[in-house]
Parts: C-alpha cells; sequence; structure tokens
C-alpha cells in the first residue's frame, strides 16, 4: 500500500536558516555585518503618519515586463545561458532555471503547471494506507503563461540582483502564485529583529505581544503589544509579507507571518529582517510603537541582530504556572537552541501522564517515525499499566509541520490503543493555525475513525484535500524548496477552508499573562503542578 507522503515544511524552513548564501561568490548584500547595538526604548511615542491616507499597503513597483523573446521557454528544451560562465549572474541564472524545471516537468513537476495525467488519491474513513485512485489533468494554463513570466522576470534582471538572498525572495514570490503550502521556498536570512512574539487572536485581528527579549533595558517591553513597526500597523504588515508565502488558506499566512513556533524555535517571518527590508517595511531599523500592558505608550528601536549571536530572556510569571499541566511550557516540553544554533536531540511525538493522574497527554512536534513512535506506544502502555482508569486523552497537533500521515505504518496500532483506553470524557485531538500537511490529515482522521474524539483549538493551517511534495536543494545558493506532484482527498466531501475545529478555543492575552495555555485549560481546568516528559 502507498503511504501518503507530506512534506516536513518546516525541515525546509530551518534548513534554510543554515544557508551559506556566500558559497560560490554568492555575497548577501544587504545582510552586512550586525550593528552592536540591539535595541533602544523610549516613553516618547512620536505621533505616526501611516505610510499612505487611503490604503497604508502602497503596492511594490512591479518588475518590468520581459521582452518578447524570453529566454526560458518552459518547453523541456536545453536553455541557452544569458550570463557568461563562471560569473555570480551565471550561478544565480543556474539556479533559476533549476527551480524552473522542477516546477515545470513533464513527469514530476506541478499538477497545475504541467500537462499530464496527474494522480489523485481518495482517502475513505477507513484507512489512511492506501486509496482510491484516479488520473486527472488538472493544468491551469494561464498559471503556467504567468510562472514561466515571472521566470524570466528575474533572469533578465539578474544584474540587478545584488544577493542570494534578494534571488531566493524574488524565487518564493514565484512559488506563491501556485497556493500550495507543499510548494515553496523559504527566503530566511540571517539577521532577524532580537525578540521573540506571540500573536493573540482578537475579534479585531491578531494582535503581536513581545515574549522574549536580549537581556538589558529591553526587559523592560516583555508582554508589550506592538501596534505598528516603522508606521505599518501589524496587519499592513502581514499583508505586504504574504507575496512570499504560498497559502492555501489564510490561517497558514498568519502562522508563518506571525507565529512560526516550531519545537526547533521561532521563525515568524515579521521578525526577519532581511524579508522585512525585501517588503519596504524596514531599512537600517524598525521603530515599534508598543503599549505596556499598563497603557503606557513606548517606541522600541531594534536593528538587525545575527541569529543566535545573543542570548534572551523570555517572559515568566512568578508564579511558575508555565511548568504546570496547563501552562504554556508543556507544548514545548524540549531543549532550546543554544547560542550555537544546536540543542539536543528532540523527540518528534512523546507522551507523558498528568498530574491529575487521570489525563493523558501525547504530543507531537511532527508527524514521523524516527525511533520515537514504538518508543511513544510502549510509554503508552507503561503510563496505561499504571493508572486505574482514564479520564481524557490529549492529542496535541498544534505548531505542527507535518511528516508522514500514516506514522510510517503505526497509525493502525495508535488508534487500537486508543479505543482500548476508553477513556471517560473521551479524547481531544488539538489542531490551530500551525497544523500542516499530515498534522492536518491525521487529525481529520482520528475524529472520524474514533467516536469519543473531538477537535479542539482553531483552524488548521489547510483544507483536507490538497497537494503533497518532495524536496530540492538551490545547487548554487543552498535554499531549500519544495514542489508538488500529485494531489489527495484526505477528507472527501469536506469543503471548508481549512479543518475546523468542534470546539473554537484561542489563546487569550490573559491566560498569556498567567503562564497558562487557553486551550489546555478548556479541558482539563486547573492545574495541580508541574511535569516532566518522559
Amino acid at each position: 500500500m502507498k503511504k501518503a507522503l507530506s512534506v516536513k515544511l518546516f525541515a525546509l524552513f530551518l534548513a534554510a536558516l543554515f544557508v551559506c548564501a556566500g558559497a560560490a561568490g554568492c555575497g548577501r548584500g544587504n545582510d552586512g555585518p550586525a550593528p552592536t547595538e540591539q535595541a533602544s526604548l523610549s516613553t516618547d511615542v512620536p505621533v505616526t503618519e501611516p505610510p499612505a491616507t487611503e490604503n497604508p499597503v502602497t503596492e511594490i513597483p512591479a518588475t518590468e515586463e520581459p521582452a518578447e523573446e524570453m529566454p526560458y521557454k518552459g518547453d523541456g528544451k536545453k536553455y541557452v545561458f544569458t550570463t557568461a560562465e563562471g560569473t555570480t549572474g551565471r550561478l544565480f541564472e543556474e539556479d533559476v532555471v533549476q527551480f524552473a524545471d522542477d516546477f515545470l516537468d513533464k513527469y514530476n513537476g506541478h499538477p497545475l503547471l504541467t500537462d499530464r495525467e496527474t494522480s489523485v488519491g481518495i482517502y475513505n474513513e477507513n484507512t489512511l494506507g492506501g486509496s482510491d485512485t484516479e488520473l486527472r489533468n488538472m493544468l491551469d494554463p494561464e498559471l503556467r503563461e504567468e510562472f514561466i513570466r515571472r521566470i524570466n522576470g528575474i533572469i533578465l534582471d539578474i544584474p540587478n540582483i545584488d544577493s542570494a538572498e534578494t534571488l531566493a525572495m524574488r524565487l518564493a514570490e514565484t512559488a506563491a502564485i501556485l497556493h500550495d503550502v507543499h510548494s515553496n521556498l523559504f527566503p530566511i536570512s540571517r539577521y532577524e529583529l532580537p525578540i521573540e512574539v506571540m500573536p493573540i487572536h482578537t475579534e479585531n485581528g491578531y494582535e503581536l505581544y513581545i515574549t522574549a527579549t536580549p537581556k538589558g533595558e529591553l526587559e523592560s517591553a516583555l508582554l508589550a503589544r506592538i501596534d505598528r513597526i516603522n508606521g505599518f500597523l501589524i496587519e499592513d504588515c502581514v499583508r505586504r509579507i504574504a507575496k512570499l508565502i504560498s497559502y492555501e488558506s489564510e490561517t497558514w499566512l498568519y502562522y508563518l507571518a506571525l507565529d512560526g513556533r516550531t519545537s526547533k524555535g521561532v521563525y515568524p517571518f515579521i521578525l526577519d529582517c532581511g524579508i522585512l527590508q525585501y517588503c519596504g517595511i524596514m531599512k537600517d531599523a524598525a521603530i515599534l510603537e508598543v503599549t505596556q500592558p499598563d497603557g503606557s505608550k513606548w517606541t522600541v528601536t531594534l536593528y538587525p541582530t545575527q541569529r543566535f549571536s545573543y542570548e534572551k530572556v523570555y517572559y515568566r510569571t512568578e508564579t511558575g504556572a508555565e511548568e504546570s499541566d496547563i501552562g504554556l511550557d508543556l507544548m514545548f516540553s524540549v531543549p532550546r537552541l543554544d547560542l550555537s544554533g544546536h540543542s539536543e536531540p528532540i523527540p518528534s511525538e512523546w507522551c507523558a501522564l498528568l498530574n491529575d493522574h487521570e489525563t493523558i497527554y501525547f504530543r507531537f512536534n511532527e508527524c514521523t517515525q524516527e525511533p520515537t513512535m514504538p518508543e511513544l506506544l510502549m510509554r503508552f502502555d507503561i503510563i496505561m499499566s499504571q493508572v486505574d482508569h482514564v479520564k481524557r486523552i490529549i492529542m496535541d497537533f498544534r505548531c505542527n509541520g507535518g511528516g508522514y500521515s500514516t506514522l510510517y505504518g503505526y497509525s493502525y496500532e495508535f488508534i487500537n490503543k486508543l479505543r482500548e483506553a476508553n477513556a471517560e470524557e473521551g479524547i481531544f485531538v488539538l489542531i490551530d493555525y500551525g497544523s500542516c500537511s499530515a498534522a492536518t490529515i491525521l487529525p481529520s482522521h482520528l475524529i472520524r475513525v474514533l467516536d469519543n474524539a473531538k477537535l479542539v483549538g482553531s483552524p488548521s493551517a489547510q483544507p483536507t484535500s490538497f497537494f503533497t511534495g518532495l524536496y530540492s536543494t538551490l545547487k548554487n545558493t543552498g535554499y531549500s524548496y519544495a514542489h508538488s506532484k500529485r494531489f489527495g482527498y484526505y477528507w472527501p466531501g469536506n469543503e471548508d477552508p481549512a479543518l475546523t475545529p468542534d470546539i473554537i478555543v484561542y489563546q487569550t492575552f490573559e491566560d498569556l499573562q498567567n503562564g497558562v495555555d487557553t486551550v489546555l485549560k478548556s479541558i482539563i481546568g486547573e492545574a495541580i503542578g508541574g511535569i516532566k516528559p518522559m
């Protein structure tokens, strides 16, 4: 039986962080040495005029139309390079052509860009190990034409592209027109604004709060709400960044733009200096207008800082509630990255008995096998042997970039063990806007095959029908990218724009202040102390 392969999106995302774009003579242009000063703050807030009176999001001038005689035809024939061999321009051109050839490959390219019969998997409710399959031609001629037009625009503009980072931005924009999360390039740069943030969903949109800063005076800005960045409202920043993100549902757009939490770190696009500069949000510095919890208005000036080059201070409560059964630490109870960018191995999946001795908590950082899936099942058996009864089971797929939807064949055994546990209140499957690919497929499958399962949280990163992709790496600049080659219906008949929970719960600012995970609190109630995952 075929396994349903879905790209581990954040493997690409994290790989982009450590690209050495200076290799083979490919300079980083604007990524010069980091300023010695990281940040400053002031309580005197200037009156900021919006960038435009009618529409704060000003259009960035489009690249000039390529000449009628386009160098790249997209017809599969041998490409004739326009730049001199041995130059940086030739290295860039080779990467652009590699990227385009992969997306347009007759047999393995993107179904929307190629004139071929595409394999379409239709997964029923009883199994994820196999599917009914049909062939369908999904070519979109207008989209293909626009893709090739953009590729030619990049090639003709190579003399003006000053860095590998800028080239990556242009290619990311090109992939984004497909609106397929499995077809992308993450153009992560080496410099960031030296803070961490958490978005809070409200009826008026997302608010963004500072949750970590460098040591020093900026610590007093912890839990301040960011109102503007260089005069741009947060929503305006998201709209500018959107052109670099290939998304099917806007939930994924907001996750990548504002959140970006994974078990390996926090990487929102809105803190990436290269992205902010490319999108016209900042030049040399980011002036943040913030509101403190007491209502006072401050300005915070941040400068580009090399990733992993400084120590961060995180917001913590005096009560230590973060480490309780409903604490914000539970979801990512794993080692943080150290200053070198390395950490101890992080398990893809783990489980623990919470301190009430009635709740079993499963955490899925990724949907993979490694050696951890067999260990997870063994640990589940040990826990079950130690308790008289199980009140509830929580399965947490939040901020999970995906992997293999069958857990390498362990899904059958896992589902049987979940049934045998006979949880009194049922099984609570947690998702949010960072639950992508297999982390959308598996939850959608679990609630259909388990009678006592409910979805809790917020809408996932994408619908349950989507393309699935393959990895590639640009041979000269080293950026990782993905492109789809097939299509799957993982919940036939479900037409929702994203997998939607039975019970909608968003994190609140009040709970953030108290170190509490709102979603866990809605299920468990009050906490009974901390746990250490095993």
